[in-house]
């Protein structure tokens, strides 16, 4: 299963609250906090994945579509 088919199932499903990545940047603040960190971590790497689908799927600007898409799926 692509990654992008996995992201799509769970944005889809009905207890979906947005990216759970967000909602604990938004509850530590703390820069230096491992959980904030992870945070960012992973936010990178979906918007990696976003900029890839971006791409594959011939879109002119794959960097601008990546983070309209990760705004979306916040």
């Amino acid at each position: 299963v692509r990654v992008f088919d996995f992201v799509a199932a769970w944005a889809e499903r009905g207890d979906f609250r947005g990216c759970p990545m967000l909602r604990v940047a938004s509850e530590i603040v703390e820069p230096e906090h491992p959980a904030r960190q992870c945070a960012q971590t992973h936010r990178a790497w979906l918007l990696a994945h976003f900029a890839t689908w971006a791409a594959e799927a011939g879109a002119a600007d794959p960097a601008a579509l990546s983070r309209a898409l990760l705004v979306l799926f916040d």
